[in-house]
């Protein structure tokens, strides 16, 4: 079992890349890691995720896809395993999956599509979204869950507030639930640090 000492956190991200020079070559960059211990390695490689698409279609990476016995098997004996444009590594206590994928992109744009489901440690709590590109039209959901009904989110900190006047105007935050938070960024958002999260037990007057 995983234990009291970790979060099941689940992210959805959503955003638009465009290129206005004509088609060209474009770098995808994901990444995501969690705290486990070596007894719970298998576990914790069925629990988490990580799955890119291009228009909810075209599946650009895929963790499901190359989780496996034998993957379990080289990274216990050399604590890292790599494919096509992905590699995962495990000292014994963090699991990292890193991707990196080329797509094509021109004037019109495409669609990216993250999903995230990872592992955090009980003790966190703050998440911190960054971006080494500019982003259009981002789109991001939050949850934390594994019985957390007495954890709430604050209200995210966008930095897009802070440079970008329709951001400031247009940016939509809500909270349908204590446990989960969604944010959009209608229009741009640069490069660097996009959004920060915190979260923390109920209190009484909650």
């Amino acid at each position: 079992m995983l234990g009291d000492f970790v979060f099941k956190w689940e992210e959805i991200k959503q955003y638009q890349i465009r290129s206005y020079s004509g088609k060209c070559q474009h770098e995808i960059k994901a990444s995501s890691d969690a705290r486990v211990f070596p007894a719970n390695l298998w576990e914790a490689l069925r629990e988490v995720a990580l799955d890119i698409s291009s228009g909810r279609s075209e599946t650009i990476f895929s963790f499901a896809e190359i989780r496996d016995q034998e993957l379990q098997s080289k990274l216990e004996r050399e604590g890292k395993a790599e494919g096509d444009g992905w590699s995962v590594q495990y000292d014994g206590l963090w699991l990292v999956i890193k991707v990196c994928k080329m797509v094509e992109i021109d004037s019109s744009g495409k669609d990216i599509y993250v999903f995230e489901k990872s592992l955090l440690s009980s003790t966190d709590r703050m998440f911190m979204l960054s971006s080494h590109i500019p982003t259009y039209d981002l789109r991001m959901n939050l949850k934390l869950d594994r019985g957390l009904e007495n954890w709430i989110f604050h209200d995210p900190t966008v930095t897009a507030r802070e440079y970008h006047k329709e951001a400031m105007e247009h940016v939509e935050i809500r909270k349908p639930e204590a446990n989960k938070v969604t944010v959009h960024i209608p229009r741009w958002a640069l490069p660097g640090i996009v959004s920060v999260i915190e979260w923390s037990e109920k209190r009484a007057d909650d």
